[in-house]
């Protein structure tokens, strides 16, 4: 299970770099098939602007993936408060508790408790 999670974590923090991995392993496909600048030898582009493409793109991804995050986390209204009228009349509730409840509640505050034990 450690080692799922470690393979999680690697994918997700070594993502933007694939680029530059896919770029080192494929140089000669991407300097004369992908480059852009091909008809510009001077600048020695190599396939370097198809990396800053594809990591332009990856980034991109990124930041929209995380704006989508942050929009769904705080995609939330607050109701407006509601200020009801008090009415100017007062309800007086009356609650009637018999006495056999009242007589059986007494304090447990013996004057033994609260003595530290003897030695």
């Amino acid at each position: 299970m450690k080692k799922i999670y470690l393979v999680i974590v690697f994918v997700v923090l070594f993502r933007p770099v694939i680029p530059v991995v896919e770029y080192a392993i494929n140089y000669e496909y991407i300097a004369t098939v992908l480059c852009v600048n091909t008809d510009k030898p001077e600048l020695q582009c190599n396939g370097k602007c198809h990396v800053a493409k594809e990591m332009t793109k990856s980034l991109e991804k990124e930041g929209k993936v995380a704006l989508e995050k942050l929009s769904l986390t705080f995609d939330f209204q607050i109701p407006p408060s509601f200020d009801y009228p008090l009415s100017s009349h007062s309800i007086n509730i009356l609650i009637h508790t018999p006495n056999k409840y009242v007589n059986n509640y007494y304090y447990l505050l013996s004057p033994f408790l609260l003595d530290p034990p003897i030695v």
